[in-house]
């Protein structure tokens, strides 16, 4: 690419600073693309070795398209319309499924149906928490208490969101500017009390109320999600609950064929998906949305998860890996995998989950803790009789009262989240219940975890399945439990390098190759990557917050404030994290913008009240702009927090 392109190309890219980044930065990165590709102008095979790399990008299989399905409603025709239009003919139908733990998934805050209220202290961040109602909100207030018993307020917010049917738990979601978060805080039903989320308990420096809540997180507990001023967690939540659509695909057509004068054939409608007319691998996708998710997972090339339709396949969309082991382990979300290792699913053509699992719930209704919907032993009848069991009738009864098949061989056990136990879905003989491993103190927490897929991916082209499996490795490096994750990072750039060697530029690929290179300390291959993210097709709202995260820390790293700032701007309005306002905070304050600078600093410590530097750094922008009482109050706080904090957490908060 010649100077003259690179500078349009530069200049033609929004985010990116006007001048100096324009007309050289994006020359001096097309001169290290170069570079890496290890060739120059000066080499005498350059042309022959052009023509090679040309023939082997000419050779590459193209991206197989989503396989279609009978149903008409999984095209882009096809609208949500929300349970209440369902519900004008199917009104059986929906008077049992209100008694599902689905249709209680998520819900707006009603005090008579939340937890008691309490109060608590997590000993290992020294941090105190109270539940309690105020008016018509439910509350939830963080503090640390000092030597004289009085209370150090951190941070005090209403809740939005209850998550779950408080069959096994209740947890919380609030919004701070806009953007949604998790509160740490979640009622437990196995302890009938009040502790901290998942991912919370054993942390002496959780981050409080400042872990976003996500769309793909949010998504498994409502009806319908979408994103809002391009923010994955600025959320519009549609629908509250796991709704109809979920399963049965978009309802306009079939709506609109149902209330119009055409002719609807009695035994097929192809207007709406009907999850039993389906083969086993299409049920199982609908539920898989959900229940298959896994350590690490990666999209389709210019797909997502929420492009998925019901009666198509799931691994059209995304892909999931697990690491490779034996475990038997329970988890939360393992249930379908679980499910296929046992062999009365592998001895059977049609055994899948609504074989047990009654979508709708029972005809009668009744109590949501009860698992209605739930078929249990009759299940297990249909294939089996009773004088199978090696035990006698009267110790069947002594184990269980309706003498049920589960009791024994989809024993209860405790799951990868504390106070969370779930029956296996490994049906079969378990000598006991299988708990997932205590790794705290296991070399195999430290130790490289090889990824394997979960499903068959042999319709994917091979570089197809690299480029999946390194995003894969970029997951698990980053949420995995590892002491030292360099390896999988090193696998995961590894396999996308690869990937863009078949001549393919794909915006995801280049973001996480970004996040690699800026964590190596490897500015110029990150700068190159995060700019070609930029210019590449496919490029979302979500990969372009990626590079441009990149590209406005290294800016700020090598103190280029003025070419920071735009990045941040724009970052700002695609995540509410703290880090990037005190990083704003900084470019502004050198630019001359005092006022936007204290702006930013005060966002920065309203979603991390409990972070001593940035007290410090709003009483410095207090100083700077004259207002002295305010800056002697955020230095006074940032002394007391430094103070109750070390006294708990010692070292680990420097």
């Amino acid at each position: 690419m010649s100077c003259q392109c690179a500078t349009q190309a530069g200049s033609a890219t929004p985010g990116w600073p006007p001048g100096r980044v324009a007309a050289s930065t994006v020359c001096w990165v097309a001169a290290v693309s170069l570079a890496v590709a290890g060739c120059s102008s000066g080499n005498s095979d350059s042309a022959p070795r052009r023509r090679a790399k040309a023939k082997a990008i000419a050779s590459v299989p193209a991206l197989p398209p989503v396989r279609q399905a009978q149903f008409r409603n999984t095209g882009a025709d096809a609208k949500y319309v929300g349970n209440q239009a369902c519900v004008e003919c199917h009104t059986d139908e929906h008077d049992s499924y209100v008694h599902t733990t689905h249709s209680l998934a998520l819900s707006k805050i009603d005090l008579q149906q939340e937890p008691p209220d309490a109060e608590f202290t997590h000993e290992l961040s020294g941090r105190s928490y109270r539940i309690y109602r105020d008016q018509d909100e439910l509350r939830h207030r963080e503090f640390l208490k000092a030597e004289d018993g009085t209370e150090l307020v951190l941070a005090d917010h209403a809740m939005q969101y209850a998550m779950g049917s408080g069959n096994h738990s209740r947890s919380y979601l609030l919004e701070i500017d806009g953007f949604l978060f998790e509160s740490p805080l979640t009622w437990y039903a196995a302890r009938d009390g009040w502790g901290m989320s998942p991912g919370y308990e054993d942390d002496p420096t959780q981050p409080g109320f400042a872990r976003t809540a996500m769309r793909d997180c949010v998504i498994c507990h409502a009806g319908t999600v979408a994103t809002v001023d391009r923010s994955a967690h600025k959320l519009r939540i549609d629908e509250m609950a796991i709704g109809c659509e979920r399963c049965h695909g978009p309802g306009s057509l079939h709506v609109q064929r149902r209330r119009g004068d055409a002719e609807v054939t009695a035994d097929f409608d192809d207007t709406i998906v009907h999850p039993s007319r389906l083969p086993r691998d299409l049920q199982e996708a609908i539920c898989g949305q959900c229940h298959l998710a896994s350590e690490a997972e990666a999209n389709v090339r210019g797909r997502q998860l929420a492009d998925f339709r019901p009666s198509l396949h799931l691994n059209d969309f995304r892909v999931r890996f697990k690491p490779e082991s034996n475990d038997d382990a329970m988890t939360v979300v393992g249930h379908i995998e679980q499910m296929r290792a046992s062999r009365c699913y592998q001895m059977s053509a049609a055994m899948t989950c609504t074989t047990c699992h009654h979508m709708h719930g029972n005809s009668a209704g009744g109590d949501v803790r009860h698992h209605p919907g739930a078929a249990g032993r009759e299940s297990c009848l249909s294939c089996h009789e009773t004088e199978a069991c090696g035990l006698e009738p009267a110790e069947r009864h002594q184990r269980s009262s309706d003498d049920n098949c589960i009791t024994c061989h989809m024993p209860k056990a405790d799951t990868d989240i504390p106070h969370f136990a779930f029956h296996h879905h490994r049906i079969g003989i378990h000598a006991k219940p299988t708990a997932p491993a205590d790794t705290s103190d296991s070399p195999t927490k430290k130790r490289f975890a090889k990824l394997v897929p979960i499903d068959d991916l042999s319709h994917l082209p091979e570089h197809e399945q690299k480029r999946c499996q390194g995003l894969a490795y970029m997951k698990l490096a980053e949420e995995g439990e590892f002491d030292n994750p360099s390896l999988h990072y090193e696998v995961a750039a590894q396999l996308l390098e690869e990937f863009r060697d078949s001549g393919i530029r794909d915006a995801e690929v280049d973001a996480t190759l970004a996040r690699i290179y800026l964590r190596n300390g490897q500015k110029i291959l990150a700068t190159h990557r995060g700019q070609s993210a930029l210019l590449a097709d496919g490029l979302t709202d979500d990969l372009r917050r990626d590079a441009v995260g990149v590209l406005s820390r290294i800016y700020a790293n090598d103190r280029e404030f003025e070419f920071a700032q735009p990045f941040l701007e724009e970052l700002i309005q695609f995540r509410y994290a703290a880090e990037d306002h005190l990083i704003l905070s900084i470019c502004r304050q050198r630019g001359g913008d005092l006022p936007g600078a204290l702006q930013a600093a005060q966002a920065a410590v309203k979603l991390e009240p409990d972070r001593p530097d940035l007290h410090i750094a709003v009483s410095q922008m207090y100083t700077l702009t004259g207002d002295d009482q305010q800056a002697a109050w955020h230095q006074e706080r940032a002394d007391q927090l430094h103070k109750l904090l070390k006294a708990v957490v010692g070292d680990e908060l420097e």
